[in-house]
């Protein structure tokens, strides 16, 4: 099959604050996949700070792609790109194999798929208690029962008297995940930990580094707010490791597995392990979002969906075709980003054996 991709960056409509910095944009490489069995559609939108990955890195790995197709040796294999590719450039490789994968399966069964309303996570902004306060009530008149904080990267104590704060305006049954972003050291999180007493907090997310996750089950011993990993997870290996430390969740993004089918099944074999599972990317466009819907019925999760980046993107596609509303995302019709991939600046072509 022929790969194509072009890139599209997105403004956002307001910047998008992360523990490592503020998105103003987000800088899309759009996947297309031909044969004569018809096309698939993949996304490939990098985040400095949450990987290695960047758009430099993505067009580096992409350019590498595209000589190796050229050369010698012939098409580049879906095996060979995951052995060669799936760890350094685990992003891009995963938008090539799911326009693959939307390919065999046929685009229109994913991307125009029916589902029944999904219940979203939504971001609960606010650089003091006050406006914390007063965005958890607007989110709660919205229609939205799970709200996510970003913490981490200041003193424990700011952090907790937003998390008070925020908790103290929910209504009955809204339920927080607290996002450190592996900005908190051991010390801070320690210090943290007793202000979560009594809150309705559904989990506290990645406080550590990666490198640091044996300090999750110490972490776990003097916590009663359930853990997860995020930054941690990319494989089965990864999630293995996730149950044997003890902690609660795991967060699975389509766009850090090898295609759609890879994340089905790291979805259930996360569930296998008695894992509660939390899926979806607040950094992804329509077509990577709708994809993750699909994704997320089929393996039969019920906790709120993060797939909600295609609401951040200031000039949505005229055939996006998700909304979000009363705290739930719903499809309006198919994902068609054709129109938006045909006017995209052209970046490589390179051919992919099946």
């Amino acid at each position: 099959m022929q790969i194509e991709i072009r890139f599209c960056p997105t403004p956002l409509t307001v910047p998008y604050v992360l523990a490592f910095g503020a998105v103003t944009q987000f800088d899309t490489f759009i996947v297309k996949a031909t044969s004569a069995d018809g096309t698939g559609w993949g996304e490939i939108t990098p985040l400095p700070g949450y990987s290695d990955e960047s758009p430099d890195t993505v067009r580096r790995a992409l350019a590498a792609l595209s000589r190796e197709s050229s050369g010698a040796g012939g098409s580049i294999t879906a095996a060979g790109l995951v052995a060669e590719w799936g760890r350094e450039a685990a992003m891009t490789v995963s938008g090539i194999l799911t326009a693959r994968d939307l390919l065999r399966i046929g685009a229109d069964h994913v991307l125009g798929m029916d589902f029944d309303p999904i219940p979203v996570a939504a971001l609960c902004g606010g650089t003091d208690p006050d406006e914390a306060a007063r965005n958890a009530t607007d989110l709660c008149n919205r229609g939205f029962q799970t709200l996510k904080v970003k913490i981490g990267g200041k003193p424990p104590a700011d952090d907790a008297a937003r998390i008070k704060a925020i908790a103290a305006a929910l209504t009955p049954g809204v339920r927080l995940r607290l996002d450190a972003n592996q900005q908190m050291s051991f010390e801070d999180a320690v210090a943290f930990a007793p202000a979560l007493e009594g809150l309705p907090i559904e989990l506290w997310e990645q406080p550590f580094k990666p490198d640091q996750d044996n300090r999750m089950a110490d972490l776990a011993q003097q916590s009663r707010a359930p853990l997860m990993l995020d930054e941690s997870i990319w494989t089965r290996s990864d999630i293995d490791r996730a149950a044997d430390l003890g902690v609660a969740y795991v967060k699975l993004k389509l766009c850090k597995h090898a295609g759609l089918n890879d994340s089905i099944d790291l979805l259930q074999h996360a569930k296998s392990r008695d894992l509660k599972v939390i899926f979806g990317n607040g950094v992804q466009g329509f077509l990577g979002n709708r994809i993750e819907c699909c994704a997320y019925r089929k393996a039969g999760l019920t906790t709120a969906i993060e797939s909600n980046g295609f609401k951040k993107i200031a000039d949505p596609p005229a055939r996006g075709g998700l909304e979000l509303s009363t705290g739930h995302v719903r499809p309006t019709g198919p994902t068609d980003l054709s129109e938006n991939f045909a006017e995209a600046t052209p970046v490589v072509r390179f051919e992919l054996a099946d």
